[in-house]
């Protein structure tokens, strides 16, 4: 069985960039029957990208008038440079971020923590700061299988230590499943996501 490259040379998977994200949500989608009964907070999305840099498919963690209307809105408007694999070419992808809705004179529920992976340390290697996060860009199969994993910007500094922590973020990361994306018509297929690592101390971890 072929290794997996933990840590990807010159070639290297991109993640999907968004491209005009200002104009994808406005006040005009918040739901009038939200107004009403004062629905507020933070709508998490994530949605499927084509190849061509388009939205196939969204999905809201609130089962709620504004999830819908997330959805509606950011099916219609948002579009992407698309992802791309080793070869550099274009890609599906899994993208995921966030969205507030509030209402003058009421305040805002906590910012929920972004979906990740927390990995605590009894100490962190000299010259780390504490907490310490690695953001990877995943090369996933159609069994959501990780196939390929690097970080996705070189955070290291040129520090040996926070090297050894980025390969082991892809290391811990590739051990468990993920989520396969579908096209259009349902059909699972290959994929570039991402996810966030942090690794902390059990002194961080206690606050």
């Amino acid at each position: 069985m072929a290794a997996i490259n933990l840590v990807l040379a010159a070639a290297a998977i991109a993640l999907p960039e968004p491209i005009d994200m200002s104009s994808w949500l406005s006040a005009a989608d918040y739901p009038k029957h939200s107004e009403v009964v004062a629905e507020r907070g933070y709508v998490i999305y994530q949605l499927t990208v084509s190849p061509e840099g388009r939205v196939v498919r969204c999905d809201t963690l609130q089962r709620s008038t504004i999830g819908l209307s997330v959805c509606n809105a950011l099916e219609a408007r948002a579009t992407f440079k698309p992802a791309t694999d080793k070869a550099g070419q274009p890609i599906f992808a899994i993208y995921e971020n966030m969205k507030a809705f509030r209402l003058e004179g009421l305040n805002m529920p906590p910012r929920p923590l972004k979906a990740g992976s927390i990995l605590t340390l009894d100490r962190m290697p000299a010259g780390v700061s504490d907490p310490f996060d690695v953001k990877l860009a995943l090369l996933v199969d159609a069994a959501g299988k990780v196939i390929d994993c690097r970080p996705v910007e070189d955070s290291s500094n040129g520090n040996d230590a926070a090297s050894v922590l980025n390969r082991l973020a892809c290391a811990e990361t590739v051990v468990d499943p993920r989520q396969s994306a579908q096209d259009s018509q349902g059909k699972s297929v290959v994929s570039v996501q991402s996810i966030t690592v942090r690794f902390q101390t059990k002194a961080v971890a206690s606050d």
